[in-house]
């Protein structure tokens, strides 16, 4: 069975959370926002403490949601629509979930509210509480 995960968002909070789950997947996707922040992470993101884990594959493509069970977005709320309409057609049933705070930015709205109307058929999982700024 394939045991990987893709994370969309390769900023301290993504990346951190690739680091920590990366014992319980056989494989992270990260993606980074484009071909220029991929290459900047390298083996470690500057923020953090340590270095990325062997498992974990630094990418932009959305492609390698393919390969993965489940997709986790770390991306701030700034980014979160156009994310959502990029993987849209990528998902099929794979759970989805978001550690993204706020509002959307172009409606006000509840990041909920804008998950539910990009993507009606999936069921939301939002995971809160405290994160850390980098």
């Amino acid at each position: 069975m394939n045991n990987s995960l893709t994370i969309i968002g390769a900023g301290a909070w993504g990346s951190a959370l690739a680091i920590a789950l990366s014992n319980k997947f056989d494989r992270i996707f990260l993606v980074a926002k484009d071909k220029a922040n991929t290459a900047s992470l390298g083996t470690q993101h500057s923020a953090l403490s340590r270095p990325y884990n062997q498992n974990i594959f630094i990418g932009h493509s959305y492609e390698v949601i393919n390969n993965s069970k489940a997709v986790l977005i770390a991306t701030p709320s700034s980014s979160f629509c156009s994310v959502l309409k990029s993987i849209k057609n990528d998902l099929n049933d794979k759970p989805i979930a978001w550690v993204t705070k706020g509002f959307d930015p172009e409606t006000g709205n509840l990041l909920h509210e804008t998950f539910n109307q990009y993507l009606p058929e999936h069921h939301p999982c939002v995971i809160s509480g405290p994160t850390f700024a980098a």
